[in-house]
């Protein structure tokens, strides 16, 4: 078994809980894992996802196991369920608006000419492995 088996889920607020009752700033735990204070902050407020080295890290540096730092399904609060479902929502809505964006950007940009099949066709291979991308990286998550 994995890691990445192992620690269910990960909630970012609750690294700052831990650090916070810990008597931790950012600059310490930063200090502890080898990374800058900025991003500690960025992983509590959810606008850095740690990978599952950085997992373990973050839990050496605040003295508790991985499994400790994530929670478990049976843990979760009716709250902590909606929060969660709402991060891994609002996750998929910021790729479909980027997804979205690129598509209008390709739409706008295809050039009107006598050999618009040319045009179209550049800009539809382009659109496919954009589209790609975008389909690997919501697997990720």
């Amino acid at each position: 078994m994995n890691l990445g088996e192992e620690m269910n889920i990960f909630f970012p607020e609750h690294v700052r809980e831990l650090r916070k009752q810990r008597g931790l700033t950012c600059k310490e735990v930063g200090r502890r894992v080898g990374k800058h204070k900025d991003t500690i902050a960025k992983i509590e407020a959810g606008e850095l996802k740690p990978n599952e080295a950085m997992l373990k890290m973050l839990a050496d540096a605040l003295g508790i196991s991985v499994k400790e730092l994530c929670k478990d399904e049976s843990e979760l609060t009716n709250v902590e369920t909606i929060r969660r479902i709402q991060q891994v929502l609002l996750e998929k809505l910021n790729v479909i608006v980027e997804v979205t964006n690129k598509i209008n950007s390709w739409i706008e940009g295809i050039e009107i000419t006598d050999n618009i099949e040319n045009s179209a066709g550049h800009r539809t291979e382009e659109i496919v492995r954009f589209l790609k991308g975008a389909e690997r990286c919501t697997r990720l998550r």
